[in-house]
């Protein structure tokens, strides 16, 4: 049962590989994220990085949920991650499952 799983796993991992990300939309995305685990949201460590060259000033750290939620407005940083983002991050996942 346990090889079953492993050939099943492989098999989607190459299917995987053949799929041209930058055709699917942004809904397929995220979608095709979440199957594979990868949180759709940017999470904090995101923000301070996109934060950081536009805020420099700024000890993003120190910042509290609402403070870091009103800049990245202000800057107009989405909450979820872009297409570019997520096509990285699925494509990251199958090369170290790969």
């Amino acid at each position: 049962m346990v090889a079953n799983k492993r050939k099943k796993a492989v098999k989607v991992n190459k299917t995987a590989l053949r799929v041209n990300f930058d055709n699917l939309t942004l809904k397929q995305l995220q979608k095709r994220a979440q199957a594979n685990h990868i949180s759709i949201a940017r999470t904090k460590k995101d923000l301070f990085r996109l934060l950081k060259p536009l805020e420099p000033d700024i000890g993003l750290e120190s910042l509290e949920g609402a403070q870091l939620k009103e800049l990245a407005q202000k800057h107009k940083i989405s909450s979820f991650s872009s297409k570019v983002e997520l096509i990285e991050l699925l494509k990251q996942k199958i090369s170290n499952n790969g």
